[in-house]
C-alpha cells in the first residue's frame, strides 16, 4: 500500500525524504499536481518514493530561504 501525501496549495513544496547513509535531506520542487507526479519528480532527482517522509508548505520566507541556502538542489540536515 502507497503512502498518500497530502499536497499543499503553494506554488513550491519541499520534500523530506531520508537514504540510509546520508540521512534526512530536503529538496525544493515545484508543487506536483498529485502523488503520481511527485513520485515522478522525485524520481528525476533520483530519489525512490519509498524514501519520501514529508511534503511541507513553502510560504514567501520559507521559499526565499530555501533558494537561499539551496538553488533547489539536495541539501543534507544536521
Amino acid at each position: 500500500m502507497k503512502v498518500k501525501f497530502r499536497i499543499p496549495q503553494t506554488d513550491s513544496v519541499i520534500v523530506r525524504w531520508f537514504r540510509k547513509g546520508v540521512g534526512f535531506t530536503e529538496t525544493l520542487i515545484d508543487r506536483p499536481a498529485n502523488n503520481e507526479m511527485l513520485r515522478i519528480t522525485m524520481l528525476g532527482h533520483k530519489v525512490g518514493y519509498s524514501e519520501i517522509r514529508a511534503v511541507k508548505s513553502v510560504d514567501g520566507t520559507d521559499l526565499q530561504q530555501a533558494i537561499t541556502n539551496n538553488f533547489g538542489r539536495r541539501v543534507r540536515l544536521s
